[in-house]
């Protein structure tokens, strides 16, 4: 009757500490404010049109306000020109 007991005690325990941990993995991300992340620039290889010039990439970022996941994505091509 104790061993019984003791795995109830044991199991109800177990499922209290597991029951935020379950919420938090399953959750829907819950997205916060995009905010600017930087720029990237590529330059034209030796071997392209010699019109071309660099282009610019822009990227923000966003933060998952439940588990503080962070997705980065471009929001922004920038062809430049010699002009």
């Amino acid at each position: 009757m104790n061993l019984r007991k003791s795995i109830l005690a044991l199991s109800v325990v177990a499922g209290i500490v597991a029951a935020p941990m379950t919420v938090f993995a399953a959750h829907t991300h819950s997205w916060g404010s995009p905010q600017y992340y930087g720029y990237e620039d590529e330059m034209p290889g030796i071997y392209d049109d010699w019109d071309k010039c660099a282009t610019r990439h822009v990227y923000n970022y966003k933060q998952c306000l439940i588990c503080g996941e962070v997705s980065i994505y471009e929001v922004e091509t920038i062809e430049m020109s010699h002009k």
